[in-house]
């Protein structure tokens, strides 16, 4: 995965759409204490290449703040979706969920 360069990748998540409508998965990564890494969700068809790929990243300074941010991967009818996460520096949280 091109986007990435330092950190072990993680698979967190896959998802296969059965509906018969376009569904969504979403990914938030959530970074303190001096926390960095990134998410990652890859699109797979029902043939089982791979189609897109989205990433979102966070850094947290080392202050009070929390650092945050998300992704959100539509997923076609019989398409599947792996969430994955990358920490290139310890102290951060991700989430998963499936928007019907």
């Amino acid at each position: 995965m091109a986007t990435h360069t330092l950190g072990e990748l993680v698979q967190e998540v896959e998802y296969t759409n059965t509906k018969q409508h376009t569904a969504f998965m979403t990914g938030q990564i959530r970074c303190e204490e001096s926390g960095a890494g990134e998410i990652v969700a890859v699109l797979f068809d029902m043939n089982g290449e791979r189609k897109s790929e989205l990433a979102a990243g966070a850094h947290q300074h080392g202050d009070t703040r929390v650092a945050c941010n998300t992704l959100t991967m539509p997923v076609p009818p019989r398409w599947t979706v792996k969430g994955y996460r990358i920490e290139t520096q310890s102290a951060i949280q991700t989430q998963w969920a499936e928007i019907d």
